[in-house]
């Protein structure tokens, strides 16, 4: 079984393994994210590009506070319970399964995060 395989297998778990972690630190750190854009990002953040979002917790946070926001993950299976998280919360955003080494945007963003658990 490859990487890609055991972690979409393992997706349905994951927001009950991280639940502490997405209702707590996530909040935190975008907050934590946010003072930095405002202080080093040389113009307002509004758009804002996740790589690597697994069930999008950094992404739905950043739409709850209002951005235009895109998650991209290599699990079809953490993308769609992204989406699934999305639709239930009604909060506006795209999350596309790609791979974060091989993939373009026409679009532009303000930004681009990729965020750890850890």
């Amino acid at each position: 079984m490859d990487l890609p395989e055991l972690y979409g297998r393992l997706a349905r778990f994951y927001d009950v393994i991280y639940r502490g972690h997405l209702e707590k630190r996530v909040p935190a750190v975008v907050d934590f994210v946010l003072r930095v854009f405002e202080r080093d990002g040389g113009r307002e953040v509004r758009d804002v590009l996740d790589v690597a979002c697994g069930t999008g917790g950094f992404t739905l946070e950043f739409a709850r506070r209002g951005f235009r926001v895109v998650g991209v993950d290599l699990s079809v299976e953490m993308v769609r319970i992204a989406r699934r998280k999305a639709r239930e919360r009604g909060l506006d955003a795209e999350f596309i399964v790609g791979d974060m080494r091989r993939f373009s945007f026409g679009e532009r963003f303000d930004a681009v995060t990729c965020f750890s658990r850890a």
